[in-house]
């Protein structure tokens, strides 16, 4: 056995008091500590005797390497240790290593015993080398897994909300279905929650998915969106893309806005915006709500969820999320004119689809508009369950160059007019006389059936208007009038 070495030393304590000591060591793996002066230390002049252990001899075991989880966030410690190596002994040493794929290590450290703290970073495989003098052995290999990053859903998705939610490393509320792996193990992250304020939060309940005042019922946040839930997918096989859930909301001005976007999350566009009826709590039911995607194109999809609270305690949900796929109908809508005068119709026509439903509610294939203004149509076609849209503009000109043409039919005066203005016509018919402003906007309408009509302008503001007088057989007829 080797002999003790007595080391005379000085130890300071915490709050300054010195102990003369003398110390026996073996040099290696020991560090003596002074707990305080007398009473809680001991006096000056004892002598400590430290044994050391017998010095390792032969050949090492590795054993097992253990970790103390599977999968990991990053950042995360990770607690390494061997089960069954040789235990600590004088001139034992412990070098931890890791590898990406299991074949190529790089050294962590050497420890001075059988354990080792990871700051875990990305998925590994680690081990140990057990040395002794020139032998060592190496231990079993563990292999730490990291929690899934963000990935994409695919289509078709459901998702019922049946499942605990969980946080996983920096995000928050992660919402497990069925669908999904019911730990961080395993499976797809597609969901996030996001969480704007400390006030309103994203919750669940263990069926729906709850945008809630935390705060209860007049609280003070009015109009504040209560947070966001956003579903990464991918939208991009060509397919039109359709998404349905059940929707309920409280009575007032809480909503649900339904928001996509194609590049991952940065730039959103809204789909839809859905609210509550103006009726109390008690009598609120949950609606059945689609919202055509149409052809994304976007493998890098996100769809969010945001709830919108008037500050009154009210709660929305939805739930039965559904996103299917189908072949778009080759929806085509155009119009009869590009290009209308102020107070005429177009023709919209849509073909390419077996139902069809404009932004004006009509129904049928072709209908007949009067824009006051340059507006662009919407039309979705449905076939075989599946919809796509389509849209078709109508530009509305007042038609200001019909003057020339116009003027020897037409006598109007004064001019320019202050409050009342003649309209004199060489011939008799029956005409409508329609009075625009320079937005395309009609402002007065007169029907007449004789050759002197008197126009009240006392209502309208200074500036030029286009007036359109319009008979089955003389078509239409355009002046400028210029009030003061």
């Amino acid at each position: 056995m080797q002999a003790p070495i007595d080391l005379q030393t000085r130890l300071v304590d915490g709050i300054g008091s010195t102990w003369e000591t003398s110390v026996a060591s073996d040099l290696y793996g020991y560090v003596l500590v002074a707990i305080g002066p007398p009473p809680f230390g001991p006096p000056a002049g004892l002598l400590y005797t430290l044994t050391p252990s017998s010095p390792c001899t032969g050949a090492p075991t590795g054993g097992l390497t253990t970790a103390s989880v599977a999968v990991a966030c990053p950042g995360a410690e990770v607690a390494l240790a061997l089960d069954g190596a040789t235990p600590y002994t004088t001139g034992i040493t412990y070098t931890w290593q890791t590898s990406p794929d299991g074949n190529v290590w790089t050294d962590l450290g050497v420890a001075l015993a059988p354990s080792w703290i990871l700051e875990f970073q990305a998925a590994a495989y680690l081990r140990c080398i057990v040395g002794c003098g020139g032998s060592s052995d190496t231990s079993t290999v563990v292999f730490v897994d990291a929690v899934p990053p963000n990935t994409y859903a695919t289509v078709p998705f459901t998702e019922n909300f049946n499942d605990p939610w969980e946080d996983r490393c920096d995000v928050a509320n992660v919402p497990t279905a069925e669908n999904w792996s019911s730990n961080p193990t395993s499976g797809p992250l597609a969901w996030r929650g996001v969480e704007p304020t400390s006030v309103f939060l994203p919750v669940f309940d263990g069926s729906v998915a709850l945008f809630n005042n935390i705060n209860g019922a007049g609280s003070s946040t009015p109009d504040g969106f209560t947070g966001d839930l956003d579903l990464y997918v991918d939208l991009s096989s060509g397919l039109s893309y359709t998404a349905t859930f059940q929707f309920i909301s409280s009575f007032g001005s809480d909503s649900l806005e339904v928001l996509l976007s194609t590049d991952g999350g940065q730039l959103f566009t809204r789909k839809g915006l859905y609210k509550g009826p103006d009726q109390e709590p008690i009598n609120a039911q949950w609606n059945l709500k689609s919202i055509v995607l149409g052809n994304v194109g976007s493998a890098t999809s996100v769809i969010r969820f945001r709830g919108w609270s008037d500050g009154f305690g009210g709660v929305k949900a939805f739930d039965d999320l559904s996103i299917t796929g189908c072949v778009a109908p080759s929806l085509n809508a155009i119009a009869s004119a590009d290009t209308i005068c102020a107070g005429n119709s177009a023709t919209l026509t849509a073909s390419g689809a077996d139902q069809f439903l404009w932004n004006t509610g009509a129904t049928a294939p072709s209908i007949t508009v009067s824009p006051a203004a340059s507006t662009t149509y919407t039309v979705i076609g449905t076939s075989n369950g599946c919809s796509t849209l389509s849209q078709v503009s109508v530009v509305v000109d007042p038609c200001l160059g019909l003057d020339e043409n116009s003027s020897s039919l037409i006598t109007i005066g004064p001019v320019p007019t202050m409050d009342l203005c003649f309209v004199e016509f060489n011939t008799d018919a029956t005409r409508v006389l329609r009075l625009f402003d320079l937005t395309g906007r009609e402002v007065q309408q007169v029907q007449s059936s004789v050759r002197r009509v008197i126009l009240d302008l006392s209502d309208l503001p200074q500036g030029m208007y286009i007036m359109n007088a319009q008979t089955s057989g003389e078509g239409v007829l355009s002046r400028r009038i210029f009030k003061n």
